[in-house]
């Protein structure tokens, strides 16, 4: 008996913050990639993640090139970049749907407590879904369909997944699909035994050697592995996108954004101007405070009578930065 390939429902979830066209390109490579390697691809879906995560990791640790860029606009970013894309384009042709999802704000379900937000923030934070949480409500749905997620991610996150939370069963309902960069190999963090044992077989398309403690343990050579631990999902190691496209990058662009707004600034443009003929409302500070107080209802206390009014103002006070709020 002829055991019949998945059909495949491709997952890129990131904070998308900014969209570029690297993003959709990624998707679609990778669709690409899968179907010429003998697999069959019903669905890309890319999900941004909820602005509670980006709320969070900017009160946190505010980078020097800090911007909020809230779910509506990134999802309409994104859905442009498909539209527009020649590779898209492409593989819409070969009938697969590329949608962009808010996957996690229709399901405030999954938005749970976290002991890294409460230790980082300590007078509160808002809830958040772990990445784990995500990739299992996502390939438990389409399971029902009879379809099979493979969750994408950069081969920089592979080094560190054996350290994430759940990490034993987060690929229990879904494979996992990593795009290979020009590097001389990977190596895991932390011991990969717990990680491995969620596959029973890794397809090696590109040669990235992956290893532990410097022995190589798949991708120094190209085929088909089985590997000892028996998982019931599959680790695909795929080529990474050709050219300057493999540059891509969303904080590359962020310090760009800012260089050029500070550029703006000595021909007398202050950013809030330079960001509405851009075509954004307002400033990052201004879509961060809204986004925080429209779902202050996942707000978890930290501090004793803390809210996210006080996390907001102490944020401003911090930073030496203008509450939005004090201007209106």
């Amino acid at each position: 008996m002829v055991t019949r390939q998945p059909e495949y429902v491709l997952v890129l979830s990131g904070t998308f913050n900014p969209p570029h066209k690297g993003h959709v390109i990624l998707g679609a490579h990778s669709a690409k990639i899968m179907i010429q390697s003998g697999n069959r691809v019903r669905k890309i879906i890319y999900v941004p993640v909820h602005d509670n995560y980006m709320v969070n990791k900017i009160l946190g640790k505010p980078s020097a090139n800090v911007m909020f860029i809230p779910m509506s606009k990134r999802v309409s970013s994104l859905q442009r970049m498909i539209t527009d894309e020649p590779q898209c384009k492409e593989i819409e042709k070969k009938g697969i749907k590329q949608i962009v999802l808010p996957y996690e704000n229709l399901n405030p379900q999954l938005l749970q407590t976290s002991a890294i937000w409460s230790q980082r923030l300590k007078e509160g934070y808002l809830k958040t879904i772990s990445t784990s949480s995500l990739i299992e409500s996502i390939g438990e749905e389409y399971a029902k369909k009879g379809l099979r997620v493979a969750a994408i991610f950069g081969a920089d996150l592979l080094t560190y997944m054996p350290k994430w939370n759940n990490v034993d069963n987060i690929f229990k309902s879904a494979d996992l699909v990593i795009i290979g960069r020009a590097i001389p190999r990977i190596d895991f963090a932390a011991d990969p035994k717990k990680f491995l044992s969620n596959f029973h077989k890794v397809d090696v398309h590109f040669k990235l050697p992956v290893g532990f403690q410097n022995k190589t343990m798949f991708g120094d050579d190209l085929g088909s592995y089985d590997l000892k631990t028996r998982g019931p999902s599959r680790l695909f190691l795929l080529p990474p996108l050709p050219g300057k496209d493999e540059n891509l990058s969303s904080s590359r662009l962020r310090k760009d954004i800012s260089e050029f707004l500070q550029k703006m600034q000595t021909y007398g443009y202050p950013p809030s101007s330079v960001i509405e003929v851009l075509g954004f409302r307002g400033s990052w500070q201004t879509e961060l405070r809204d986004a925080a107080k429209r779902n202050k209802s996942h707000f978890v206390q930290g501090g004793k009578g803390s809210s996210v009014e006080s996390v907001l103002k102490d944020f401003f006070d911090r930073e030496g930065k203008q509450d939005p709020a004090s201007r209106l």
